[in-house]
């Protein structure tokens, strides 16, 4: 898989100074402090689990890629036949990153009637 993907380690609160040191050394050494730039970050599916989001559900597929805050709804594609397999749209710190299958969008309403094509 080959996503550039987005992870938050406040989760809807402040960090703790742990935390910040964690998200400094990650940013200086995992992306080395460049920012401003489109990513491609490799990484294995880790299977689906049921996430919270907004008071829903989501039946998520895990990711282990590297990320950054602000890349919600960046793809996740399939290296072999290129196809888009899941739209990232959180993280959980030390456990997994997560997207919505592409599938799972057929029944959104949010979608429906658009003409969208996810085969």
């Amino acid at each position: 898989m080959i996503p550039s993907c987005h992870y938050s380690n406040q989760n809807g609160r402040r960090p703790s100074d742990w935390e910040r040191v964690l998200a400094r050394h990650w940013r200086a050494n995992i992306f080395r402090a460049v920012f401003d730039r489109k990513r491609l970050q490799p990484g294995k599916l880790n299977g689906r689990k049921d996430v919270d989001s907004f008071g829903h559900t989501v039946s998520a597929i895990g990711h282990d890629c590297s990320t950054l805050g602000g890349n919600s709804g960046s793809a996740l594609v399939a290296v072999d036949d290129l196809r888009v397999v899941g739209l990232h749209f959180c993280g959980v710190t030390h456990e997994s990153n997560y997207a919505v299958p592409t599938w799972e969008l057929l029944s959104d309403p949010a979608f429906a009637g658009q003409q969208l094509n996810f085969v």
